[in-house]
């Protein structure tokens, strides 16, 4: 299985994946993850522009296709938050999203190949506004 895991320093799970700057890609192989690639984040620039330019407004009706086109080859997600729509369009894609509370990806990532991983019943897409 592969699966994404979403992150600004290669090293630890980002705090939201719609903003993070990538995507460490794992494979599970047996009980433990073999890491593959990191993958930029095909939304990360749109982010930065609307930072810079506060007029810029967040369209809703944008969809993942970016997202969905990155992480087409995985089968499943960890990530500590995301919007609600982005994890009910990862879903609809064949996605599996599971969240965490524990920031160290690669311990995340060998808990997720070794079938211990538990997603957090408490971990859930962020409610914010999307600006």
């Amino acid at each position: 299985m592969r699966f994404a895991i979403p992150s600004d320093d290669r090293a630890h799970v980002a705090g939201h994946m719609g903003r993070c700057q990538g995507f460490l890609i794992f494979d599970a192989e047996g009980d433990h993850a073999v890491p593959v690639e990191y993958r930029d984040n095909p939304r990360r620039n749109r982010h930065q522009q609307r930072l810079a330019n506060p007029q810029m407004q967040h369209n809703q009706a944008d969809g993942h296709d970016d997202f969905l086109s990155a992480l087409a080859d995985c089968e499943a997600i960890i990530a500590l938050g995301m919007g609600p729509r982005l994890s009910d369009d990862l879903q609809n894609h064949g996605i599996k999203v599971f969240f965490t509370r524990d920031v160290d990806a690669t311990r995340v990532a060998n808990l997720l190949a070794s079938g211990a991983f538990a997603s957090h019943p408490s971990g859930s897409a962020c409610n914010h506004q999307h600006h």
